[in-house]
């Protein structure tokens, strides 16, 4: 029967079809089941044979710049910063630096520019290209001069700038015979090598920077701020091809910050590498992020917060695989204990595969540590602290002006303002460290003051070991709050000392480190733990964000979440300002200080849209007075009728006439409106207006701009004919 035989056919068909289907969606089962999500890192150390073998990633981007191929560093030969790591850079590329503090971001940055020898491998430089470097605390010579960051560059043009400073100088001097000669010849090479416009583009940075003034400093009696700032101007003006930042947001206020974001994104020819803390700033810049960890080097593509998620499942997927490998090790091991002397010959091979399984447990990587701060607090009063009317100076800078506040329990401001607006001198004056001339502070008698200086860890002997440092802290923090007498015995002080140290994940062999050759983000963490170890209760923090790693960061930032008393903190750090403060003080260097009751990025927002605000409205005014009749001069001599000139247009009609006069009208109205909402919005206060209503008006005034703009054109057409 053809029909039964068909449908037999079909049927047996459906069958194999629902066959093929239940296998392929056991096959889907399985592979979701024993998926497990890798990252591939540029080159690993040694990875433990369970995980996946890591392979070179290439560099993205066009030409690759440099090439770093089988680096290795160590400083005692068995703890290695890094191991095995390749690394390249491509013109174009944005690369941020990331890992733990003391993990060794800054010496691969040292090995990558050449300042320090690796251990083993090496490092390529494409053809002709040129390389800048900014460190984390640049110096000079002693004696040198500030202008030296620039002038002591290798690079085209700034020998000839150089050479013609130095024959300027001799003339101003008032030198003898031949500085005439030698200034001419300064000038013929500046010429010849185009320096001309290097010199103007170093005075432009340096205003920017504002660091003009300081370049005939010796640079030793410049502050590391400035020295900083100079260093990174000279780096900009010689404009590389590859170029390594080393925190290079350290001592910039947000204006800085933001102009340094442009200027690195504007650099589309320059690959950058760079180590910052500034989340913020390595979201804006960095299109790719690669991590130090565990002495290799792990690669992700996309932003910072892309990096983060890629960086959890990695850690997530390698956790699953550590622990695969213990949970053998450990039947493994029961086996061995179990296995009778008499069968040993018979199973070497499982005892080879044992003893490899024990190295191979032993190099996998330790899970990921947390810094838990768990700082006491002392007891903190009604009465905290109350400026009255207080005004002070500090030098020049007027740093309060009739100033009053009365803090309180839970208090949590952030100051904020230009470089020089005396946010620093603000905290000395809640010290009572800097005097007053008007007004007084009044300080409760229960308040502990913990203060974290930008100026870092002042240590009188570099050699001290770190425990002796801490268990010094712990002990003398003590004392403080107890009076005579209440000095920690020496056991129960190392006690709470090695407490401290393993919060803030010092690991014990760096225990009996020297203090002075601590990386600076170690430093910096120690600084932090010497001023939490005497439980203050008024926490004053400047710039505390700087050179800590982002895992620190994030802690201390729930720390502060969870601190009961006064927290006072300067930073330009925009995640951290707006996650732990709940509101700004802005300091505008007048001595004025006005409060903000939001968060600092909708303060930068609200400045941004003010600064543009005021140059659409400079920009508005001169447009109005160009496009305004005037009466022209008196000629010199009668005109005379050119044949060039095109004929007069028509005269305008009764109702032209009519419309022109009654433009001008509205243009004049147009004008007060304009200026009032341009008035509201330059005295927005946040604490009497909303956010919303700033918008609102922004909106408005952009509406009534392209009005008046509109307006001006149509009255323009009839004035040119009248």
């Amino acid at each position: 029967d053809t029909g039964g035989s068909a449908r037999s056919d079909a049927v047996l068909l459906r069958a194999c079809l629902r066959s093929l289907s239940l296998l392929a969606a056991r096959m889907l089962l399985l592979a979701a089941l024993t998926y497990r999500p890798t990252r591939t890192p540029l080159r690993s150390c040694q990875l433990a044979p369970y995980m996946q073998q890591p392979q070179e990633v290439p560099a993205e981007g066009g030409e690759v710049l440099l090439v770093a191929t089988g680096l290795a560093q160590t400083f005692d030969g068995q703890r290695y910063p890094f191991r095995d790591i390749e690394l390249s850079l491509a013109r174009g590329a944005k690369v941020g630096l990331v890992g733990s503090n003391g993990v060794g971001k800054s010496s691969l940055l040292k090995v990558l520019v050449g300042a320090d020898a690796p251990e083993r491998g090496s490092v390529k430089l494409s053809r002709d290209v040129q390389l800048a470097y900014v460190e984390q605390d640049p110096t000079l010579p002693d004696g040198a001069l500030a202008e030296e960051f620039f002038y002591g560059s290798e690079l085209p043009g700034f020998a000839a700038l150089r050479e013609f400073s130095a024959a300027a100088a001799e003339v101003e001097a008032g030198g003898g015979e031949g500085v005439a000669a030698r200034l001419q010849r300064a000038s013929d090479a500046m010429d010849a090598s185009g320096a001309w416009a290097l010199e103007s583009e170093m005075r432009k940075l340096c205003e920017r920077l504002n660091v003009r003034s300081l370049l005939r400093s010796e640079a030793t009696s410049l502050s590391g701020g400035q020295r900083k700032r100079l260093a990174l101007a000279a780096a900009l003006l010689a404009k590389p091809d590859v170029l390594l930042l080393d925190e290079p947001t350290n001592h910039l206020d947000i204006s800085g910050i933001g102009w340094l974001e442009a200027e690195i994104s504007s650099l589309r020819d320059t690959a950058v590498l760079l180590v910052t803390h500034d989340r913020a700033f390595l979201s804006a810049v960095a299109r790719e992020i690669v991590e130090l960890h565990g002495s290799s080097l792990w690669r992700h593509r996309g932003s910072y917060e892309d990096f983060l998620e890629a960086k959890q499942a990695r850690l997530e997927a390698q956790g699953q695989q550590a622990a695969a490998a213990r949970n053998l090790y450990r039947r493994e091991l029961a086996w061995v204990r179990k296995q009778p002397k008499a069968r040993e010959s018979k199973s070497k091979s499982r005892l080879e595969r044992f003893e490899g399984l024990g190295a191979t447990v032993a190099a996998a990587p330790p899970p990921p540590q947390a810094v838990e701060l768990e700082a006491g607090m002392q007891r903190l009063g009604t009465s905290v602290l109350r400026f009255e009317a207080a005004s002070c100076t500090r030098g020049e800078r007027n740093v309060l002006s009739g100033f009053s506040y009365d803090f309180s329990r839970g208090d949590r401001i952030g100051l904020v303002g230009p470089n020089g607006a005396g946010k620093s001198s603000f905290l000395l004056a809640v010290l009572q460290q800097l005097p007053l001339e008007g007004g007084r502070v009044v300080a409760g008698e229960t308040v502990v003051y913990g203060h974290y200086s930008q100026e870092g860890l002042q240590v009188d002997d570099g050699e001290k070991r770190v425990l002796a440092f801490v268990r010094e802290a712990v002990a003398d923090g003590h004392e403080a709050q107890r009076g005579e007498g209440g000095r920690l015995g020496g056991d129960e002080a190392e006690r709470r000392a090695g407490q401290l140290l393993r919060q803030f994940l010092f690991p014990q062999h760096r225990w009996a480190t020297p203090v002075g050759r601590l990386s600076g983000g170690e430093r910096r963490r120690l600084q932090l733990l010497s001023v939490l170890a005497k439980e203050p209760n008024v926490l004053l923090l400047d710039e505390p964000t700087n050179d800590l790693d982002l895992d620190t960061l994030a802690v201390l930032e729930d720390f502060l979440l969870a601190f009961q008393g006064v927290l006072v903190v300067v930073s330009h750090d925009r995640y951290f300002v707006d996650k732990v403060c709940s509101q700004l003080f802005v300091l505008g260097g007048d001595g004025d200080v006005r409060r903000w009751p939001d968060s600092f990025t909708r303060w930068v927002e609200w400045k941004r849209l003010q600064d543009k605000q005021r140059v659409t409205g400079s920009t508005r005014d001169q447009q109005r007075a160009a496009a305004a009749p005037s009466a022209p001069p008196p000629p010199a001599a009668p005109p005379q009728p050119q044949a060039s000139e095109p004929a007069a247009g028509k005269a305008l009609s009764a109702f032209e006439e009519r419309r022109l006069a009654s433009l001008e009208g509205e243009l004049a109205a147009l004008g007060d409106a304009e200026a009032a909402l341009q008035q509201r919005i330059n005295t927005f206060d946040a604490a009497r207006d909303g956010y919303s209503d700033l918008q609102d008006w922004t909106a408005e005034l952009e509406t009534l701009q392209a009005k008046v703009a509109d307006t001006e054109e149509r009255w323009l057409a009839l004035a040119e004919r009248a």
